[in-house]
């Protein structure tokens, strides 16, 4: 008996101590200026992902936090690649000024042990871009 329930406890243990997956690249980079109004966004993930449909990507203005733009992770406008992540919104006519990507909690996940990404709740991935 003692043994199965130290087997089950060692298999909760290493469940909990893999790691969910981060992005270790941003495309624009944090604190960039200069982008095209319809550049795509890129996410680089330390391990490989898969999208869990219902989870939003928006790109909001970083003054007023209105959103400019928002996509659902599963859907023609993000395409995932092994460990990368690519967003096309369907935005025009964006005016100059700082922007930010917002990722829901949960929106990838690791394709290995389906660990959630944390998301980007905050203003953290803000970049500048050109107006048309």
């Amino acid at each position: 008996m003692r043994a199965c329930s130290a087997l089950a406890l060692a298999a909760l243990l290493a469940r909990t101590a893999l790691a969910a997956p981060t992005v270790s690249t941003f495309l624009p980079a944090k604190l960039s200026t200069g982008a095209h109004p319809r550049t795509d966004v890129v996410m680089t993930f330390s391990e490989e992902v898969e999208a869990i449909p219902a989870m939003l990507i928006e790109l909001r203005r970083r003054e007023t936090d209105y959103v400019l733009g928002a996509v659902a992770a599963v859907s023609s406008f993000v395409t995932v690649s092994s460990t990368s992540v690519t967003v096309k919104f369907p935005v025009v006519d964006v005016p100059a000024g700082n922007v930010y990507v917002h990722v829901e909690p949960g929106a990838f996940v690791s394709k290995s042990d389906k660990s959630a990404f944390a998301g980007i709740t905050d203003s953290s991935w803000t970049f500048s871009i050109d107006g048309e």
